[in-house]
């Protein structure tokens, strides 16, 4: 009480408590109730400041799995699109592989069989040109031989017609009066025969 600066006449104390004046309560009641809200506020301060905390790290935490979801489930979408790019891509470069490779292919088969045609042009060439060598051949020896055979002839009837002439003059010449000049027509057709002969 003296620590307050109370005069000591306006309280009193007893065995088990103080007698205090009006004047004196007023100022000790209004002090107390000033720490006891001022305590309250602190206490008020201290449980609010700890539920905010609480608070704030449950919605940071909820916050944290909110975005972890979002971030995933975008990441997931991204994935999923370039895996679906990459996979369009990788069937077309395939596709270009494949198709190159089926051009190639194509190509070579092209390539073979105009070898092979070729190669059957180039047999059936030379099997028509033996055909026509042997069908030459085959013309030239029966020519050869047609004109052994008309050759032949032609001296066989040429023959006949000197024999035939030969026994006319003969017969003429067993005659009198036969012709002259005969003689020497015979002669001039048996040399004309002769060179006709050696000229063919």
């Amino acid at each position: 009480m003296q620590a307050e600066g109370l005069p000591t006449t306006q309280w009193q104390m007893g065995k088990n408590k103080i007698f205090l004046r009006g004047c004196v309560h007023e100022p000790l009641e209004d002090k107390r109730l000033r720490l006891l809200n001022s305590a309250a506020c602190k206490i008020q301060k201290t449980w609010k400041g700890q539920r905010q905390r609480r608070k704030y790290v449950e919605i940071r935490r909820a916050t944290q799995r909110i975005q972890q979801s979002y971030k995933a489930w975008k990441q997931r979408i991204q994935f999923i699109k370039k895996r679906r790019a990459a996979v369009v891509i990788q069937a077309h470069l395939r596709g270009m592989f494949a198709r190159e490779v089926a051009t190639a292919l194509r190509e070579a088969k092209r390539v073979e069989e105009e070898r092979r045609r070729q190669e059957a042009l180039e047999e059936e060439r030379k099997k028509r040109e033996q055909e026509r060598l042997e069908q030459e051949a085959a013309e030239a020896s029966l020519d050869e031989a047609e004109r052994y055979i008309f050759v032949c002839f032609v001296i066989e009837c040429k023959c006949w017609c000197v024999f035939c002439v030969i026994n006319i003059r003969l017969s003429f010449a067993c005659r009198p009066n036969s012709f002259s000049g005969l003689a020497d027509i015979d002669k001039g057709y048996v040399s004309k025969y002769k060179k006709n002969v050696m000229d063919f």
